[in-house]
């Protein structure tokens, strides 16, 4: 199981190297090839980090300001 910690780290890596825009892209991306390839827990995973992406986005704050 992944933790919190780790999606929240894994989000905040994907924004710093490809900023707002692709790193949602890119989740997606992947969330997309989980779901193809029938890996339902991959597709969750990376739900999960799209998720921290857009809420670390809207709430204008830095993603080191959200990661413990």
């Amino acid at each position: 199981m992944v933790s919190q910690t780790d999606i929240l780290h894994c989000a905040s890596m994907l924004l710093r190297s490809y900023g707002r825009e692709d790193a949602t892209y890119r989740a997606t991306l992947r969330a997309d090839a989980c779901c193809n390839q029938e890996d339902f827990e991959g597709q969750q995973l990376w739900n999960q980090v799209l998720a921290a992406i857009r809420k670390m986005t809207s709430t204008g704050k830095e993603p080191s300001d959200l990661v413990h």
